[in-house]
């Protein structure tokens, strides 16, 4: 399964030059992708969701074997399945059921035994009278000690411009009991507001970030002009206060809220000066003080020589030419709070092509085509001030939305590691040169680029061969993987995650970071 090359370095301090690949021992697989894995120290659980039963099993790190599997009885038909979420030591399932009779929503949970992979602690947590608008949705805070459940009453009105919503915040502990519940009605109609992002801290305070029309028109731009601004709702136990960002100028195309290790609150993202819906001059860093006013915007602009590494010849030109160069369809994917209390800030280049066709006798196909490419990396410290900007290349390309493509993000020992399947030939990639396809689906090579946290030096090695993977001394060549990159698990020592080795087995490939 090894093969390692690093290839490609931009600095000067290189990164470890190991990766220790291995497999563990196969074990019976499971046919589902309705996956989930989470880590707890030295043992993995993983809980597989299928028709007629829940598999749960556990899988230890150090003796590479699957521990045990228990197979659990699926949901009642009158009850809907929500979620599942992990909290500080535990995991619990989700789900709600209708009672028609005295027409109440109830959340129920029931609580995965880490020890023994049995259900135990089945409740009803909440009880919303009259219906919500769709599911529940679940925010946990950065310590995972809180959890926010959230969910928005069915409208009143029909009309956006005289409904005014009403959303329910529920608040809880790790062993979910309850800190504080209040329904609240939001301060504008539906048509002046739409709520982007919610979030809840460690000390139970729970954040609303909203975009607020400016004219009675539900549209951002006017014109050519700004027709919103940015508003933060700040909710606890004893109330609500807003946080006001109209002095802005900026266009934000992708913002969230953020809690840094110091607990500090901080809306973050990437942001446009000519009100782009798509081409992007930089990221954006604005701190929430204590006394709940923000402080004074920090913009960081992708400079020239950034937006032109890994272009073609004649983008490059045609960049130069330009009165503001910009990258063209960025989107934040990740917001990491760093040790000394700074954010890295991870987007990723992706947007969606439509082929419409129509045969000979007249039927119209509509099909998508999914495009993950460059990786933008954003180091922010705990005062705001930008320490690096990166631009790492790539190009990815698939049918089936995400599957294998995009990233996964590590962070061990003072470095950042993005994991990601590439294509053979962009192994030696100058840094004027385009990267080739990584199609989704077709093996590929299994990459990585380690940055180093103190100065942003990147090297990148190139793993194993997905096309050709072999995964014991006995075993043929795989060629074709059922994979996916949601399906990557961060531990301790570096990434692990399941695949199908064929023989309706499955097996655990473990990648360790070598000190």
């Amino acid at each position: 399964i090894l093969m390692l090359f690093p290839v490609l370095v931009f600095g000067q301090i290189n990164a470890p030059d190991m990766f220790n690949i291995h497999a563990g021992t196969p074990y019976r697989a499971i046919k589902t992708l309705d996956k989930y894995y989470f880590n707890f120290g030295e043992d993995i659980l993983m809980v597989k969701m299928l028709k007629k039963k829940i598999s749960v099993q556990k899988y230890n790190i150090e003796t590479e074997k699957e521990i045990f599997r228990k197979e659990l009885p699926s949901l009642a038909r009158n009850n809907v399945y929500e979620g599942l979420e992990y909290l500080k030591g535990h995991v619990y399932l989700f789900y709600s059921r209708w009672n028609r009779k005295e027409k109440i929503k109830q959340l129920f949970y029931k609580e995965i035994n880490i020890k023994s992979g049995e259900f135990e602690n089945e409740k009803c947590i909440l009880k919303v009278n009259g219906k919500i608008a769709k599911e529940f949705h679940f925010y946990i805070s950065l310590d995972k000690t809180k959890l926010l459940i959230k969910y928005r009453k069915k409208p009143k009105y029909r009309n956006d411009k005289i409904n005014f919503d009403v959303i329910g915040l529920c608040v809880y502990n790790e062993n979910l009991e309850e800190l504080w519940v209040d329904e609240i009605k939001m301060p504008y109609t539906e048509s002046k507001m739409n709520n982007i992002d919610y979030y809840v801290d460690g000390n139970r305070n729970v954040y609303l970030l909203a975009e607020v029309y400016d004219t009675d028109i539900s549209k951002k731009f006017i014109k050519g002009k700004k027709n919103y601004h940015l508003e933060v709702l700040s909710f606890s136990d004893n109330g609500m206060s807003t946080i006001d960002l109209s002095d802005e100028d900026y266009h934000f195309n992708d913002v969230r809220l953020y809690e840094t290790t110091q607990g500090q609150i901080f809306l973050s993202g990437l942001y446009t000066e000519n009100n782009s819906k798509s081409n992007i001059d930089g990221v954006f860093y604005i701190k929430i003080g204590i006394d709940s006013k923000l402080e004074e915007g920090r913009y960081y602009k992708i400079p020239l020589e950034i937006v032109n590494q890994f272009e073609s010849e004649k983008r490059q030109k045609r960049n130069e030419k330009k009165e503001n160069p910009q990258m063209n369809d960025l989107s934040l994917q990740e917001i990491r709070a760093t040790k000394d209390g700074g954010a890295l800030i991870i987007a990723e280049e992706y947007y969606v092509v439509t082929n419409t066709s129509t045969n000979s006798q007249g039927v119209t196909t509509t099909s998508y085509t999914y495009h993950y490419n460059d990786i933008l990396v954003t180091k922010i410290d705990k005062s705001g001030e930008m320490i690096w900007m990166k631009k790492l290349p790539k190009k990815q390309i698939g049918s089936r939305n995400k599957g294998s493509m995009s990233f996964v993000y590590k962070e061990h020992n003072g470095w950042h590691y993005l994991f990601y399947f590439d294509n053979i030939k962009n192994i030696n990639l100058n840094q004027n040169e385009a990267p080739r396809y990584y199609g989704d689906g077709s093996g590929g090579i299994l990459s990585v680029y380690s940055i180093n946290d103190i100065d942003g030096a990147v090297t990148k090695s190139s793993l194993a061969d997905f096309r050709h993977l072999k995964i014991n001394e006995n075993d043929k060549p795989i060629k074709y993987l059922r994979f996916f990159t949601d399906f990557i698990l961060s531990t301790k020592t570096g990434i692990i995650f399941e695949i199908y080795k064929k023989r309706k087995e499955d097996v655990m490939i473990h990648i360790d970071i070598e000190d």
